[in-house]
Protein backbone atom coordinates (compact mmCIF):
# COMPACT_ATOMS: atom_id res chain seq x y z
CA UNK A 1 0.00 0.00 0.00
CA UNK A 2 1.01 3.43 -0.81
CA UNK A 3 2.34 6.11 2.15
CA UNK A 4 -0.43 8.13 2.94
CA UNK A 5 0.20 11.88 2.18
CA UNK A 6 -1.65 15.02 3.64
CA UNK A 7 -3.36 15.33 -0.11
CA UNK A 8 -4.71 12.03 -0.05
CA UNK A 9 -8.39 10.89 1.05
CA UNK A 10 -9.16 7.40 2.27
CA UNK A 11 -11.75 5.27 1.11
CA UNK A 12 -13.42 1.49 2.13
CA UNK A 13 -13.64 -0.19 -1.18
CA UNK A 14 -14.00 -4.23 -0.82
CA UNK A 15 -12.89 -4.61 2.90
CA UNK A 16 -9.89 -2.47 2.45
CA UNK A 17 -9.05 1.19 2.60
CA UNK A 18 -7.61 2.77 -0.21
CA UNK A 19 -6.29 6.05 -0.86
CA UNK A 20 -7.87 8.77 -3.52
CA UNK A 21 -4.98 11.58 -4.44
CA UNK A 22 -5.33 14.99 -5.14
CA UNK A 23 -2.84 16.22 -7.74
CA UNK A 24 -3.15 18.14 -10.78
CA UNK A 25 -3.43 15.22 -12.89
CA UNK A 26 -6.16 14.42 -11.13
CA UNK A 27 -7.86 17.69 -10.47
CA UNK A 28 -7.06 18.12 -14.32
CA UNK A 29 -8.68 15.31 -15.57
CA UNK A 30 -11.63 15.42 -13.34
CA UNK A 31 -12.49 19.28 -14.75
CA UNK A 32 -12.58 18.44 -17.66
CA UNK A 33 -15.01 15.65 -17.55
CA UNK A 34 -16.86 17.03 -15.76
CA UNK A 35 -17.31 20.91 -16.99
CA UNK A 36 -15.87 22.11 -13.86
CA UNK A 37 -15.32 20.56 -9.98
CA UNK A 38 -19.34 21.52 -10.00
CA UNK A 39 -20.11 19.42 -12.38
CA UNK A 40 -18.21 16.54 -10.49
CA UNK A 41 -20.19 17.56 -7.05
CA UNK A 42 -23.84 17.90 -8.70
CA UNK A 43 -22.97 14.31 -10.23
CA UNK A 44 -22.14 13.31 -6.07
CA UNK A 45 -25.18 14.83 -5.02
CA UNK A 46 -27.40 13.44 -7.92
CA UNK A 47 -26.18 9.55 -6.96
CA UNK A 48 -25.00 9.12 -10.30
CA UNK A 49 -23.16 5.79 -9.84
CA UNK A 50 -20.80 6.86 -13.14
CA UNK A 51 -19.30 9.83 -11.45
CA UNK A 52 -18.44 7.96 -8.41
CA UNK A 53 -17.06 5.22 -10.03
CA UNK A 54 -15.48 8.11 -12.80
CA UNK A 55 -13.88 9.83 -9.34
CA UNK A 56 -12.70 6.55 -7.73
CA UNK A 57 -10.54 5.64 -10.84
CA UNK A 58 -8.96 8.94 -11.55
CA UNK A 59 -7.94 9.04 -7.65
CA UNK A 60 -6.89 5.90 -6.90
CA UNK A 61 -3.40 5.20 -6.50
CA UNK A 62 -3.59 1.88 -4.27
CA UNK A 63 -5.14 -0.61 -6.34
CA UNK A 64 -3.03 -1.00 -9.34
CA UNK A 65 -3.56 -4.43 -10.22
CA UNK A 66 -7.58 -4.28 -10.12
CA UNK A 67 -9.10 -4.30 -13.53
CA UNK A 68 -11.74 -1.59 -13.82
CA UNK A 69 -14.96 -3.26 -14.03
CA UNK A 70 -13.65 -5.07 -10.87
CA UNK A 71 -12.97 -1.16 -9.23
CA UNK A 72 -16.74 -0.44 -10.50
CA UNK A 73 -17.97 -3.18 -8.81
CA UNK A 74 -16.15 -2.30 -5.78
CA UNK A 75 -17.64 1.29 -5.53
CA UNK A 76 -21.24 0.11 -6.57
CA UNK A 77 -20.57 -2.50 -3.58
CA UNK A 78 -19.64 -0.12 -0.91
CA UNK A 79 -22.58 2.21 -1.94
CA UNK A 80 -22.97 5.90 -2.63
CA UNK A 81 -23.98 6.54 1.21
CA UNK A 82 -20.86 5.19 2.46
CA UNK A 83 -18.52 7.17 -0.54
CA UNK A 84 -20.32 10.69 -0.81
CA UNK A 85 -18.36 12.47 2.21
CA UNK A 86 -14.77 11.04 1.32
CA UNK A 87 -15.80 11.74 -2.31
CA UNK A 88 -16.50 15.27 -1.80
CA UNK A 89 -13.49 16.22 0.38
CA UNK A 90 -11.17 14.61 -2.59
CA UNK A 91 -13.10 16.82 -5.33
CA UNK A 92 -12.73 19.47 -2.89
CA UNK A 93 -9.25 19.36 -2.25
CA UNK A 94 -8.40 18.96 -6.35
CA UNK A 95 -10.55 22.24 -6.64
CA UNK A 96 -8.36 23.78 -3.69
CA UNK A 97 -4.41 23.02 -4.84
CA UNK A 98 -4.46 19.58 -3.13
CA UNK A 99 -5.35 21.00 0.44
CA UNK A 100 -8.29 20.58 3.07
CA UNK A 101 -10.58 23.53 2.27
CA UNK A 102 -11.98 22.90 5.82
CA UNK A 103 -8.65 23.38 7.39
CA UNK A 104 -7.66 25.81 4.70
CA UNK A 105 -3.78 24.89 5.25
CA UNK A 106 -1.84 27.40 2.99
CA UNK A 107 1.01 24.57 2.67
CA UNK A 108 1.30 23.05 0.15
CA UNK A 109 0.26 19.46 -0.36
CA UNK A 110 3.42 16.20 -0.02
CA UNK A 111 4.45 15.66 -3.71
CA UNK A 112 3.94 12.22 -4.45
CA UNK A 113 2.83 9.58 -7.49
CA UNK A 114 -0.52 10.51 -9.48
CA UNK A 115 -3.56 8.46 -9.46
CA UNK A 116 -4.33 5.27 -11.14
CA UNK A 117 -6.08 6.93 -14.21
CA UNK A 118 -5.34 4.58 -16.26
CA UNK A 119 -6.91 1.11 -14.29
CA UNK A 120 -7.96 -2.08 -16.27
Amino acid sequence: MSTKLSNDVEVELGGETHLLRANLKNATAISRQFGGFDGAVQGLLNSNLDVYQSIVKTGIVTAKNISTDDLKEMVWSAGMNKLVVPLSKFVGMCRNGGRDPETEDDQAPDEGQAGNGAAG
